[in-house]
């Protein structure tokens, strides 16, 4: 009876290094800070990228910074902020 689970986890510094905070900004980003859902989506669609991307290991951090630029100028709302603005034209599309 009751749960089997000894083990305890722990949160060191060393788990966090520059390359994992990177990752996260990247995952918000692409996202879109605005919403709670936004940092998922972001999670979701560039662990999408990530897998794809597994073949040019050496060339991962030129893609992702080169995603993270042109989110930052052309969508900075992310993903989020797009999927809601395509939402409110097809309602609209709809009302007229």
């Amino acid at each position: 009876m009751g749960c089997s689970y000894t083990g305890f986890g722990a949160i060191d510094p060393k788990n966090f290094d520059l390359t994992t905070m990177v990752y996260l900004v990247i995952w918000v980003v692409v996202g879109g800070t605005g919403s709670f859902w936004g940092p998922i989506i972001g999670l979701i669609a560039m662990t999408f990228f990530f897998e794809w991307t597994r073949q040019f290991l050496a060339w991962r951090p030129v893609f992702f910074g080169g995603i993270l630029i042109l989110f930052l100028i052309f969508l900075p709302d992310g993903l989020d902020g797009l999927i809601k603005r395509v939402w409110q034209r097809l309602a609209a599309g709809k009302e007229s």
